[in-house]
């Protein structure tokens, strides 16, 4: 289908024209009159014929956007207008490119164009890429041969494919045209090695800046000729350099790339030299052609680069690059995709049978084939496949459905990236992540982790149980935040955030204890913090180690009392033995006195008064022995002798004793039965018993006031 831009301010017309370029299978493209540059950029692009709409007062504007588009596109041009016009056009060939159509006439003329003038123009341009020029030049030169030889340095530029080429038929060229070896082609803003120089020496070529005479921007600028040039207008240095060589005149023809000028053909004299206008308008001609020449070469080298970097980036990525057919073919693999699947070449991998042999399970190739055509693409899907020797990779796919312009399906196209020890890693990264929580989970201390700003990473089972929090969302949120939301203890919330900061300045580990008040009882926690950071020193995480040890304090107490009890027991053991020796010894003493007084008091006359001396000593030494009796029994050495007791007198006879062996604070109150039968027993038993009553009712008072009855 061909292509037609037209300017047409009129609904009527356009339908007219849409209507017979669709008989004749033409697109048209409308374009607003005032927006020259846009049809200028739109006639870029493969235009078959331009329609100008030209309003009476507007005819030198549309001629002159006319004869732009065909000297630079090649493109014939249609001018509409109400009355007809006699446009100067000076050549040939600007006769056969731009029609002028009365709007009366336009509906047969613009047939009999498209029909008739647009194939004979084709045909005429056809013979070279450049036929602009070779047109030109049969009417702007009438010498036949210069002509001829200028067609045919056109028709070998036509045939290079390297600047060096385009060099060599350059300086013939010159030769020939101009009768002269020395010339150069300057480019502006590219590598000096783009240019060349011909006759000139090297010190030129090293030392010139090359010289513009235009503005860049002027893609329709003139060639530009300096007569003399020690009194031309070019910069001082370049006419020093161009001295050294002798040369004395010159002549600058301007290479134009599509928007901007891209450098410069200079052909110079050693004489001066003043070129007809045949001759320049041969070397412009000349000049066209290397710009097109340049302009194709540059995009071909450039077409090239990028096929050639495309081409490097397609065989060393690392993903697995193919595409395929909807049977079930590879039609292009990448040499990452070969290696991956261990095959040893293309041509190997062009005989697979995919879903067979790449595809663990063949029935994944239906189904993904199926959802592509379905939705057109395919994103991150997980599958497992074979490797030529057996083995199994798992991969990762993307793949899309090509299709042509009508929308037909074309073949499957997409990458593989293997990821069968990124899986494995993270399968073993979730075992040991399993292990690590249940190992977590099934302590009994609290474990929380906080982030640097306090927020929770997470906890184990017993911080949930404990705060009554396997129901919040805790992770993200702060101590605050959590207080509100916990269940019990929530005290402990506000003493661990207390220490958090504390542990990340002090750079190590925190140790304390910290007590929640309850109404029954308080509860006790052995805390633990321990502050992580990267290694760029910034903080990163906290682990907080809270143990509760209320039971274990409760156990100390115990024990602590126990031992306090021990040692009241071993005091009191230590005081029986002492009180056991002491009244041995005092009881051998008192034999001996007891002894020494019966002596004395067989010697003596009953009537003398050192006899009821001696005999108050006995009595006196006896009461003693039974106060040592006492003591031994007290100390639990006493012997089992029993007899007939009467225990209100046993008692009573102890009162002494008991009364030293309690707390001064304590009373100790008698009330005695007067007719109590009497008992047998061993008395020093029975007032160890009494005395251990006494002594246990006295402990269980303690400090305090009280009485014993």
């Amino acid at each position: 289908m061909g292509s037609i831009v037209e300017t047409i301010d009129d609904a009527g017309r356009r339908k007219i024209l849409e209507k017979v370029s669709q008989s004749f299978h033409y697109a048209v493209t409308h374009i607003d009159q005032c927006n020259s540059t846009q049809i200028l950029v739109q006639c870029e692009n493969e235009v078959d014929l331009l329609i100008l709409h030209c309003p009476e007062t507007s005819h030198d504007e549309v001629l002159s956007l006319a004869l732009k588009v065909v000297d630079r596109y090649h493109i014939p041009v249609v001018i509409l207008s109400e009355k007809e016009l006699s446009p100067d056009l000076r050549y040939e060939f600007h006769e056969v490119m731009v029609h002028n159509v009365l709007y009366s006439e336009f509906e047969s003329a613009l047939k009999s164009i498209i029909k008739f003038v647009l194939p004979q123009t084709k045909l005429r341009l056809k013979q070279t890429e450049f036929s602009q020029t070779s047109a030109n030049l049969k009417n702007f030169s009438t010498d036949y041969a210069a002509t001829q030889l200028l067609l045919t340095f056109v028709e070998k530029l036509n045939k290079t494919n390297t600047f060096d080429e385009v060099h060599v038929i350059t300086i013939e060229s010159v030769r020939e045209l101009f009768e002269t070896d020395i010339c150069s082609i300057q480019h502006y803003n590219q590598q000096r090695s783009f240019s060349f120089f011909c006759g000139l020496s090297d010190e030129y070529e090293t030392r010139c800046v090359p010289f513009c005479p235009w503005n860049v921007d002027d893609i329709d600028a003139k060639p530009t000729e300096f007569l003399n040039i020690e009194y031309s207008e070019l910069p001082q240095f370049e006419k020093y350099l161009l001295s050294q060589q002798s040369l004395k005149s010159c002549i600058y023809f301007p290479l134009t790339g599509q928007k901007r000028i891209i450098g410069t053909l200079v052909v110079y004299f050693n004489e001066m030299h003043a070129l007809s206008q045949e001759k320049i308008k041969l070397g412009r001609a000349l000049a066209h052609n290397l710009s097109a020449t340049f302009r194709r070469i540059s995009s071909h080298t450039q077409y090239r680069n990028s096929e050639l970097k495309y081409q490097s980036i397609f065989d060393n990525v690392v993903e697995g690059i193919y595409q395929s057919t909807k049977s079930g073919k590879f039609i292009t693999v990448n040499n990452s995709l070969i290696k991956m699947l261990g095959y040893d070449s293309e041509e190997e991998m062009m005989q697979l049978n995919l879903p067979v042999d790449i595809y663990l399970n063949p029935e994944d190739r239906y189904q993904l084939a199926k959802e592509v055509d379905e939705h057109g693409f395919l994103h991150d899907r997980q599958l497992r496949l074979k490797r030529k020797d057996g083995s199994i990779i798992t991969a990762i796919m993307n793949d899309r459905a090509v299709r042509d312009q009508s929308g037909e399906f074309l073949y499957y196209e997409g990458t593989l990236v293997d990821v069968t020890e990124k899986v494995q890693v993270q399968a073993e990264l979730e075992q040991s992540e399993k292990q690590l929580k249940t190992v977590i989970n099934s302590s009994p201390d609290l474990i929380i982790l906080k982030d640097a700003q306090g927020r929770w990473l997470g906890a184990n089972s017993a911080v949930e149980t404990k705060f009554g929090l396997r129901d919040v969302k805790y992770k993200g949120r702060t101590d605050q935040e959590l207080q509100a939301e916990a269940k019990t203890n929530k005290e402990f919330f506000e003493v661990s955030s207390k220490y958090d900061e504390t542990t990340w300045q002090q750079h190590e580990f925190k140790r304390y204890e910290a007590v929640i008040n309850k109404e029954d009882e308080p509860l006790y926690f052995d805390v633990v913090k321990v502050p992580s950071f990267t290694d760029s020193g910034s903080r990163w995480i906290l682990v907080t180690i809270a143990r509760d040890v209320t039971e274990i304090n409760k156990d100390q107490r115990r024990q602590l009392q126990l031992e306090k009890k021990i040692q009241h027991a071993q005091k009191l053991e230590s005081l029986y033995v002492l009180a056991g020796g002491i009244a041995h010894d005092f009881n051998n003493l008192l034999v001996s006195i007891l002894g020494n007084a019966g002596l004395a008091l067989m010697e003596l006359n009953p009537e003398s008064q050192v006899a009821d001396s001696i005999r108050q000593i006995e009595v006196a030494s006896q009461r003693a022995a039974d106060l040592t009796a006492q003591l031994l029994a007290y100390s639990g050495k006493g012997k089992f002798l029993l007899e007939i007791i009467n225990l209100s007198e046993l008692v009573q006879e102890m009162a002494n004793l008991l009364e030293v062996s309690i707390s001064k604070d304590i009373t100790l109150v008698y009330e005695f039965e007067t007719e109590l039968t009497p008992i047998e027993g061993d008395p020093t038993q029975i007032r160890q018993v009494v005395m251990n009553l006494i002594t246990n009712a006295s402990e269980a008072i303690g400090k305090k006031w009280g009485r014993i009855h």
